[in-house]
């Protein structure tokens, strides 16, 4: 089975990154490189570099699980929109479907949105990381907390 997670580094003082790597031992890698290159910096207390990096996992914004969120809500919508227009009328309201063709529904309805979304819509942040551990650049190790 293909590991399909993604990892990510920045200094331990920031919250930003913007590379992904395949593995935390490739992630490390790249910050090692980026850190023997330019020791001067982080020896001299750089506020931005700091010699302790996290090492995060990436979790990336999915537009597909919003958009069956907002389908899912179709209904719940129609039901109070036409209670709404009967107000007052002599009979109950009720928008109904089917057992039978809410799975069909919802993967039609998710299939006409989503390239809609994902053509006029832009999300930021697209992706967070999520903390896994810390790293010292300099002594070569993993921060024990």
């Amino acid at each position: 089975m293909k590991n399909n997670k993604e990892y990510t580094w920045f200094p331990a003082n920031q919250k930003t990154f913007s590379n992904t790597f395949h593995s935390i031992e490739d992630a490390i890698a790249d910050a090692q490189g980026k850190f023997d290159k330019s020791y001067e910096e982080y020896e001299d207390g750089d506020e931005y570099n700091s010699h302790i990096i996290t090492i995060g996992e990436v979790e990336r914004y999915n537009v597909k699980s919003a958009v069956e969120s907002i389908v899912d809500d179709i209904h719940d919508n129609l039901e109070s929109d036409i209670s709404d227009f009967a107000f007052g009328m002599d009979y109950e309201s009720e928008a109904q479907i089917l057992e039978m063709h809410k799975s069909e529904f919802k993967e039609q309805a998710v299939n006409a949105l989503l390239p809609l979304i994902e053509k006029y819509f832009y999300f930021s942040p697209q992706m967070k990381s999520i903390e896994i551990n810390q790293y010292d650049l300099k002594e070569r190790k993993f921060v024990e907390r």
